[in-house]
């Protein structure tokens, strides 16, 4: 018999198979182990460096260490760890504060110059088909790429928002769509929209799916055997 997974507030229940309850467990456990050990490792490698040093860019391709660190909290927080909206709201104001806390001295202290970058339109992207190459790529118009990537993410993560499709698949519309109108291409920009393929992969061949698929073949295999046998 199937079981019913508790609902949020206003939503009715979902009745999920044991197969299917079991890995969501499994994969809530394993992603909460994967923050802890990719925390781990960025915390290891940040020791030795004092916060100067963090708040270096060391190379015009390359963000600030304070700003790897921030961003490693809260892709977990926001798309693997929170299982609600109101978990995602503490989460997001949680993020927000350490935000904050990492940046708020440089606008203090008029240091802050992340927004004297400059982009230009790349030729080998995809950006680069409809908009002519060498166009400045301003921060009004990282902003509207920013919108219409959440806004992607958005659409997919509402309507599957009660199954496990969401934690690969919004993302990865957010990659996606991000990669699409970036203005630059970099060989690293393809790994995150390697590993959440390779997620949605691996949920998608632990979801019983592929068992139920290979069931029907083999019994319809079996039946066309029977068949032959009687004639």
């Amino acid at each position: 018999m199937a079981q019913t997974a508790p609902a949020p507030d206003g939503l009715s229940s979902v009745p999920f198979s044991p197969l299917e309850d079991d890995i969501r467990q499994d994969l809530r456990s394993t992603s909460i182990q994967a923050f802890r050990e990719v925390r781990g490792e960025t915390e290891r490698r940040a020791a030795p460096l004092s916060a100067e040093d963090q708040a270096v860019q060391s190379m015009p391709d390359a963000s600030p260490i304070k700003w790897h660190r921030a961003h490693t909290t809260w892709f977990f927080e926001q798309f693997v760890l929170a299982p609600h909206v109101r978990a995602a709201a503490v989460g997001a104001l949680t993020e927000a504060a350490v935000v904050s806390g990492l940046f708020l001295p440089f606008l203090i202290a008029g240091e802050f110059r992340m927004f004297d970058y400059r982009w230009q339109v790349n030729g080998d992207t995809v950006l680069g088909l409809f908009v002519a190459p060498g166009t400045p790529f301003t921060w009004s118009m990282r902003l509207a790429q920013g919108i219409a990537a959440l806004g992607v993410g958005a659409l997919l993560a509402w309507p599957l928002r009660r199954t496990l499709h969401a934690v690969w698949l919004a993302p990865l519309g957010v990659v996606a769509m991000r990669l699409l109108l970036d203005p630059v291409r970099y060989p690293w920009y393809w790994l995150a929209l390697q590993v959440l393929a390779l997620l949605g992969m691996a949920e998608f061949l632990t979801s019983g799916r592929v068992e139920r698929v290979t069931r029907g073949v083999t019994n319809y295999s079996s039946w066309g055997s029977r068949g032959s046998a009687i004639r």
